[in-house]
């Protein structure tokens, strides 16, 4: 959905199956949709968007001209993200979505998770999210996850649910890192959160946590709109296919709350600063700034949940990996509204 195939060539034939969708669907674009039409697709294909102006087309000539499965994938999963902009979703324009993608060749987990969400299966669609993203595929490798999840559900995806002292301690250690060192500046996120390290019961699992080193890096925050950020950061630079899955998911917790952060969101269990998330999208300065860590994940010349072993370089200084991935000194600069 990032748009590492689908190129500013193809903007307007790409314009031209989106009006379609909708025109086949019947639903009018809402307001948050709109915008994120004209910043998403303004800015990385710098296309100006007029619905009302735009041609008409059928996904068979689509996919004519459109051989390659990558940009018929990309469109799919950028009509994904316009639908789950909105709670309730339209179960009209999610038929009409379903349809495209059927006719386009795509089979993708998200067109069966927006379906959940369209049904108001939020839990299950929930717990299917957190087994497809690039997460839940990870923990697939970790036997000892892979029997917490056995016992304790889907959540031992996210959290720690049985104490690993040594697993903590790896992550503790980290405080003995060098000043200015990307480990130093990751011990000192995680220690502001207040919420315990990986390893601890109640702490992110260190296989979600992964993600946190992307946070220190690229200097994007732990908040509704960090997240959203970071998750198109990952997904832009990574080969994942389920890394797309992850930040699709991640616009439907932070902004119309259709996924759930935890499925038990009695226990507070989420960082500071995640709790009454929606919305985080509501602003066309907001999805500028999403906008804005997709085009740097894009130069990123690695690929961050896959390629690295972060304490292996925990040593490094922090701006030195800055800048090889392509990062301006200080990382991305902070939102401010």
């Amino acid at each position: 959905m990032l748009f590492r195939y689908i190129k500013k060539d193809d903007a307007s034939l790409a314009a031209s199956a989106i009006a379609s969708v909708f025109g086949e669907s019947g639903a009018s674009l809402t307001r948050i949709q709109a915008t994120w039409l004209d910043v998403i697709v303004g800015k990385l294909l710098d296309f100006d968007f007029d619905l009302d102006r735009i041609s008409r087309i059928v996904p068979t000539e689509l996919r004519f001209q459109w051989h390659d499965v990558g940009r018929r994938q990309e469109l799919v999963e950028f009509l994904v993200s316009l639908e789950l902009l909105s709670n309730p979703i339209s179960e009209c324009l999610s038929r009409s979505v379903e349809h495209w993608a059927l006719a386009l060749d795509i089979d993708h987990d998200a067109i069966d998770l927006v379906r959940e969400l369209a049904r108001h299966h939020h839990r299950r669609a929930t717990r299917a999210w957190y087994r497809l993203s690039w997460f839940g595929r990870k923990a697939k490798q970790n036997e000892a996850q892979m029997r917490q999840i056995a016992d304790h559900g889907v959540m031992a995806i996210a959290l720690t649910m049985e104490p690993d002292p040594s697993e903590a301690l790896r992550w503790r250690n980290l405080n003995h890192c060098p000043d200015r060192s990307i480990g130093q500046a990751l011990y000192q996120l995680l220690e502001s959160q207040d919420i315990g390290f990986p390893g601890e019961v109640g702490a992110t699992h260190s296989t979600l946590a992964l993600h946190d080193w992307i946070h220190v890096i690229t200097n994007l925050p732990v908040s509704p709109l960090g997240e959203i950020a970071t998750a198109a950061y990952i997904a832009a630079s990574s080969q994942t296919p389920e890394a797309t899955l992850a930040f699709l998911g991640t616009i439907s917790i932070f902004e119309a709350s259709l996924l759930q952060y935890h499925l038990d969101q009695s226990v507070d269990q989420s960082p500071a600063g995640l709790i009454g998330y929606s919305g985080a999208l509501s602003t066309p300065e907001a999805m500028q700034y999403v906008a804005t860590a997709i085009q740097s994940g894009h130069r990123c010349p690695v690929d961050p949940i896959r390629d690295l072993d972060y304490f292996s370089i925990a040593h490094l200084p922090l701006e030195e990996i800055r800048r090889s991935w392509g990062l301006p000194a200080g990382g991305l600069p902070l939102f401010v509204p």
